[in-house]
């Protein structure tokens, strides 16, 4: 190992089964999204320091942003979240859209903080943004969406919790309050707020009521929120961190340049709740490791043109197919078919192509069949529905 160049402090080596499970996680950020009619957008992965000076704190700016030069001499840094670039792209084009607008993303980022348990310097976040409302009602549909991913990947309200404040309360209690312990410690506070009053009728009419709690410790983002806002948590402490966050934001359009325009959104990191998954065993018990259904084997050099043509008709069919790359004992290849999570083996030798067959072998079952080779395509694809979960 001495000799290997080493990655990159605070960055991941994404191997199949790991690039597989973070696929897994957009791919359910995207169906949660789009339930809610939610459409997908992205940014650059370059910004200009100043964007984030604007409104994201020194901290961030300073400190945890990899900022660099270009060849004009002006700071740009990679993207250290994304709201920022949200706001400055609606402020752009903010005559031309149609509100409310429904965004959602996923993809990289980058901090340049201490990599730790649940964080590193690279990650990737699911974002998702409601612009144009102000209303509690409002407020309460990017909670309903937190707790519908949770339901979607299995994660109960014994297990996670959603837990909700306001900014304004809190601002307003602590401008007339003398005794801070007490308001930390008030857990009926919310009732006093119109804004949480209407946010958790919402939330109750959603359905989702068993994951959102009021929570008077939760007072995030002073250089953000205005209003209602979020964290997720595991009940457990299995993280001890916060599993994504959010809240109201009706400022930050216009400190970008735009005109006033209201904003609800959170982001989520893609290491708390693989971390979170992985612990409670809800991450997908098969990941598929190759996305080839079947494998064509390789007898020998006479017939190599035969299973390559083979491959191609079962491809043009609509297959995920792949042939094995070189000619080698076929338990050898049965083995790699195994190891890598395919379905069947296609065994084309000098018999079957003397008798215009093929051997069909399902490796989940040990089931072998001859299938004559004008039907196999048909035949392959009437095993591979028969396997699909009814």
């Amino acid at each position: 190992m001495k000799n290997i160049i080493q990655s990159v402090k605070g960055t991941r080596d994404f191997y199949p089964r790991e690039m597989a499970i973070l696929t897994w996680l957009y791919d359910t950020a995207r169906k949660v999204s789009e339930k809610f009619g939610y459409q997908e957008y992205d940014g650059p992965f370059l910004e200009t320091i100043d964007l984030y000076a604007a409104k994201s704190g020194e901290e961030l700016v300073k400190e945890q942003s990899f900022v660099f030069p270009d060849r004009g001499g002006n700071l740009i840094t990679l993207r250290p979240e994304l709201t920022p670039t949200l706001v400055r792209m609606v402020a752009q084009r903010q005559r031309q859209l149609t509100y409310p607008l429904r965004w959602w993303s996923f993809g990289p980022f980058w901090r340049y903080e201490r990599p730790q348990k649940g964080r590193s310097r690279e990650f990737f976040q699911w974002n998702i943004d409601l612009i144009g409302v102000n209303t509690p009602e409002g407020d309460a549909e990017l909670a309903a969406i937190i707790a519908s991913y949770f339901q979607e990947v299995g994660l109960s309200p014994k297990q996670v919790a959603i837990l909700v404040n306001n900014r304004r309360l809190m601002d307003n209690e602590l401008d007339r309050l003398t005794g801070l312990k007490s308001l930390l410690a008030d857990y009926e506070l919310w009732k006093q707020s119109d804004e949480l009053v209407r946010f958790f009728s919402a939330v109750d009419a959603l359905g989702v009521k068993n994951y959102v709690h009021y929570a008077p410790h939760i007072i995030r983002g002073l250089d953000y929120y205005t209003g209602t806002v979020f964290e997720a948590q595991d009940t457990k402490n299995i993280v001890n961190r916060a599993i994504l966050g959010g809240g109201r934001y009706d400022d930050l359009m216009a400190d970008v340049g735009g005109e006033p325009l209201p904003g609800v959104g959170f982001a989520m990191g893609d290491m708390v709740i693989s971390i979170l998954l992985e612990k409670y065993k809800l991450l997908p018990e098969e990941i598929e490791i190759s996305p080839a259904q079947i494998l064509v084997s390789l007898f020998s050099e006479d017939q190599i043109s035969a299973s390559l043509s083979l491959t191609t008709e079962l491809r043009n069919s609509g297959l995920n197919v792949s042939c094995y790359p070189e000619i080698d004992k076929l338990g050898k290849q049965f083995k790699f078919a195994n190891r890598m999570a395919i379905d069947y083996v296609i065994v084309l030798g000098p018999d079957e192509i003397s008798n215009n067959t093929v051997t069909v072998k399902d490796l989940k079952t040990g089931d072998q069949k001859i299938i004559s080779r004008l039907e196999v395509v048909s035949a392959i694809l009437q095993m591979l529905d028969a396997k699909e979960p009814s």
